[in-house]
């Protein structure tokens, strides 16, 4: 064999390896195909996770892992080795799972923001503190703990409006009250310790009852917002075309959900509301006797 038809073969042997190497690795089964079409449509809400600024890091490492289970399972079909794509299958569902966990946690966040514009409180840095939380653990990705943070907002934010209703009403009550009290009966002091301890007996259902108002009163406000919420993603779909089908489709559906469930949670506050606004039982005193039975009495004896 002369040196030329050597070197044909050489460079032939050259391109086949190099062409191995580079050219893609493409599904060549339909169990393949589907799951290529899946990742794609994976990458698709990569970009719309994107366009809403959110961390994505999980979610690329990810969409790696299941690209090199894909390729590896092609490659072994190619090579006759049996291959398992229910690996892949896992890591899909994986994904989708923590997709819908960030748009949930998104939503809910910006409901949160929508609900603290029209929030004003003493104690308003306890509440930005928790906002921070919420903030950083978007950032981390921890959307698992992202929903029980915000809850925790909303309890806090209808503890600190309970407080400041009961102050003001408190204040409003006692303040004239407690400066001619101690003006004129000063030496009296005890008495009025005992008074109040009365007015908590007696007015315990009452503070109960404006809790459970608050709480409703939160949930009504939130109910606002998302209903803001939603007529601005109409607009962005049906009037402006900025917002495309799917994700339209997506949040409408969401708000639904919050809707629903807001309204589902009102019936039970309702009836907790019901449970204390029976008033405390009549007290009832044994009657003095008279003095005459009294007498009576000791002359039998």
């Amino acid at each position: 064999m002369n040196k030329g038809i050597q070197m044909s073969l050489f460079m032939s042997l050259i391109l086949i390896l190099f062409f191995s190497l580079t050219h893609p690795v493409y599904a060549i089964n339909e169990k393949s195909q589907e799951i290529q079409v899946e990742l794609e449509y994976a990458k698709e809400n990569l970009l719309m996770l994107q366009e809403y600024n959110m961390s994505t890091t999980r979610y690329n490492d990810s969409l790696f892992i299941i690209q090199q289970l894909l390729n590896t399972q092609i490659q072994n079909e190619e090579k006759g080795i049996a291959t398992r794509y229910d690996f892949v299958d896992l890591e899909l569902n994986k994904i989708h799972n923590l997709y819908n966990d960030e748009l949930l946690a998104y939503d809910e966040f910006q409901i949160l923001k929508e609900t603290l514009v029209e929030f004003e409180s003493t104690n308003q840095y306890i509440i930005d503190n928790l906002v921070k939380e919420v903030e950083t653990g978007l950032a981390e990705e921890r959307y698992e703990d992202i929903l029980s943070d915000i809850d925790a907002i909303y309890e806090e934010i209808s503890r600190q409006e309970a407080l400041q209703s009961k102050v003001a009403a408190i204040y409003t009550a006692t303040t004239r009250s407690i400066t001619i009290f101690f003006a004129k009966y000063g030496k009296r002091f005890f008495i009025s310790i005992g008074i109040v301890l009365l007015a908590l007996l007696i007015f315990h259902r009452p503070l109960i009852r404006s809790v459970i108002r608050g709480k409703m009163v939160h949930l009504e406000k939130k109910r606002i917002a998302i209903t803001r919420l939603m007529k601005s993603a109409q607009r962005q779909y049906f009037d402006k075309g900025v917002m495309d089908e799917t994700t339209y489709r997506i949040h409408t559906a969401k708000y639904s959900q919050f809707i629903i469930e807001i309204n589902r949670k009102f019936p039970l506050l309702n009836e907790e509301l019901s449970i204390y606004k029976k008033i405390l039982p009549d007290i009832h005193f044994l009657p003095k006797k008279k003095k005459t039975e009294v007498q009576t009495n000791e002359t039998k004896n």
